[in-house]
């Protein structure tokens, strides 16, 4: 239980801004959009969680805190990283945090994360033996594993999608990785034509969301660009052009962080040759598009970019093409128009 001396600084921070839990939360969704990131899933519950020391806050988080304060990471006075004088005991303390970081993301993702359970453990394992320590922890033999069901594989990209907001990323790149590899070797076994098709867009999906983690979160530019393109061709072979474009569309978004606005829109004009006549797509599009012509100096079409963006995100209804894409959020809109 932590004692008033270890508490985080947070509370003293909001009450000297004079904020609410919630405004905490609000504040910290606002400054997600602001820097083109994932929404986040931060509430007043989770703020006092924070505030009391009996929760941590992962990377992610620290950052957002730090930048709704206008202070440093430091100066939030949050625990870090534990340290000793031994580099062994420092190397053995970060691996038993990444093993709990997984072990809490297991627990999160429920009974379908029993799916990729063995592929997680002998990804830390491999780890644990490029370190040389902690063995005895993770040495255990993987049970074997049936065939994966389609819809536990379906239901673990629902929870992958919304662990994201809280999750540190990198145990979760580990389950990311590992469930591509479960779906990579079923569809080795060459399953029926049905299976086949599920297994291709649930890859697709958890390949799109692989890369967001790797470039966004992990700054791995080269792997974000690998897992888009197999998004890509997964998403041709099904002939799903809906998850095409949303692939050629982060991909843009990738191109335009590395300072490549052509790059960015020679893969938006792939995805508009598409023809994709969702209105939440075509909206997220177009404010892509308007950052890249934003970027390369032309003002003028950026801001008819803008315009065919709102336009569009005034047109969408429900149900939609594709149900998990939610970047058409107004308020990324609005974070690019400033």
């Amino acid at each position: 239980m932590p004692t008033p001396d270890t508490r985080p600084h947070l509370r003293d921070l909001r009450i000297e801004q004079g904020w609410t839990q919630q405004d905490v939360a609000d504040r910290l969704s606002q400054v997600a959009w602001a820097r083109q990131e994932q929404p986040v899933a931060a509430n007043a519950d989770m703020v006092a969680k924070w505030e009391r020391g009996v929760k941590g806050v992962s990377p992610r988080y620290r950052k957002l805190l730090a930048a709704v304060f206008h202070v440093t990471v430091d100066q939030l006075g949050l625990p870090g990283l534990p340290r000793g004088q031994d580099g062994a005991r420092r190397d053995a303390d970060s691996l038993v945090a990444m093993v709990d970081q997984a072990a809490e993301l297991l627990e999160q993702l429920g009974g379908a994360g029993r799916t990729i359970r063995p592929q997680v453990l002998a990804a830390l394992t491999g780890d644990v033996l490029n370190r040389r320590t902690m063995l005895p922890i993770l040495d255990t033999p993987a049970p074997a594993v049936s065939p994966p069901d389609p819809a536990e594989l379906d239901t673990l990209a629902d929870q992958y999608q919304a662990a994201r907001a809280t999750a540190a990323p990198a145990p979760l790149m580990t389950a990311l990785t590992a469930h591509l590899r479960i779906v990579g070797d079923a569809l080795s076994q060459q399953p029926s034509a049905g299976i086949r098709c599920r297994l291709l867009r649930n890859r697709a999906r958890v390949a799109i969301l692989a890369g967001q983690i790797a470039g966004d979160d992990l700054g791995n530019t080269i792997a974000a660009r690998a897992y888009y393109a197999q998004a890509t061709d997964d998403a041709y072979e099904l002939a799903d052009h809906p998850v095409a474009a949303i692939a050629h569309g982060y991909a843009a978004r990738l191109a335009i962080t590395e300072g490549q606005p052509a790059a960015a829109l020679r893969h938006l004009d792939t995805a508009a040759r598409l023809h994709v006549a969702d209105a939440a797509i075509t909206s997220w599009l177009a404010g892509i598009e308007a950052e890249a012509h934003a970027a390369s100096g032309d003002h003028a079409t950026a801001r008819d970019a803008m315009d065919r963006a709102h336009k569009a995100l005034a047109r969408v209804t429900e149900p939609r093409a594709v149900a998990w894409f939610t970047d058409h959020h107004p308020a990324r809109l609005a974070a690019v128009a400033g």
